[in-house]
């Protein structure tokens, strides 16, 4: 999963920096072995009025902690050190960490409920391990489980049967889950051209989902023509939109057809974003979203 967070404000955002505060939108972690998280630190230049990323490369190290009330009495639901993350890309406000939920006190956290609102905490480090900062979020335990992948841990005897959780997955398989991106910074014309953004290795949470809705829009619309944008499967080597994202002349935002024989996406695989075409007079700025679920 992607996590973007504003440094600024200390707020979880999107991808183009806007808070975030519909629990719908919040980081959603299921009971898993390995969660893979992707961590963009954002901040508002005021003096451009852009968004851009954050350099935490001054850090030594991170922690990441996931737990209902963070109580010091308790020990917390799951918690990736920091040989779990990797911070080769923390100039450009990137961390990338795998944490294990498969926990006994996160299902014993989740135990009956689909959904408990919960708390994430990603705390900076110095080279003494003295903490510099702590930036704490809102996030959603997810209580399925599904026992033919991930067998609960052997002293738990108080969690769902297969049949339950199969069943409890199918009811919630028609979640959406988004990716999104801010491909190119609001000032800069839009120009043709492949590889304008990858997206980094589809997490495990999206495995064997399918594309369902793509969409861009810019910031400063173009004039004559359509702008249009192309979705690739680096991993598969394949367009995933039979028809590219047209974004109209003089509109702002445009939406694609998807190829529903290319449309599913696994764990790892890597995406890009292609500019297919651009407006004669090219617009400014550009932003993707694509929305996924089980089901076409």
């Amino acid at each position: 999963m992607n996590i973007y967070y504003r440094y600024d404000t200390k707020k979880l955002c999107d991808a183009a920096g806007t808070e975030i505060y519909n629990t719908n939108y919040y980081p959603r972690f299921p009971v898993q072995s390995s969660v893979a998280v992707d961590w963009y630190f954002l901040r508002l230049n005021r003096s451009t009025n852009t968004i851009e990323a954050v350099d935490v490369s001054f850090v030594s190290a991170w922690s990441l902690a996931l737990d209902k009330d963070f109580a010091s009495a308790t020990n917390v639901m799951a918690r990736a050190e920091n040989t779990n993350i990797n911070s080769n890309d923390a100039a450009h406000g990137h961390l990338s960490a795998v944490i294990n939920t498969n926990t006994e006190k996160f299902i014993s956290v989740t135990d009956g409920h689909d959904t408990v609102p919960c708390y994430g905490q990603l705390k900076a480090l110095n080279s003494f391990a003295q903490k510099i900062e702590a930036f704490k979020f809102p996030i959603i335990a997810d209580g399925d489980l599904d026992l033919s992948v991930d067998p609960p841990p052997a002293n738990i005897t108080n969690y769902y049967t297969k049949a339950e959780s199969d069943g409890r997955y199918l009811l919630k398989s028609r979640r959406i889950e988004t990716l999104g991106a801010y491909v190119i910074n609001a000032n800069t014309d839009v120009t043709v051209g492949n590889g304008k953004w990858y997206f980094p290795p589809v997490p495990s949470s999206f495995d064997r989902m399918k594309l369902i809705i793509p969409g861009a829009s810019v910031i400063i619309p173009g004039i004559t023509n359509a702008t249009t944008v192309q979705i690739y499967n680096v991993t598969k080597s394949v367009d995933m939109l039979s028809s590219a994202i047209s974004i109209p002349s003089e509109a702002t935002k445009g939406t694609g057809t998807v190829d529903t024989s290319n449309n599913t996406v696994a764990a790892g695989d890597i995406l890009r974003v292609d500019v297919d075409s651009a407006s004669d007079t090219a617009p400014k700025g550009l932003l993707v979203t694509l929305d996924f679920n089980f089901h076409n």
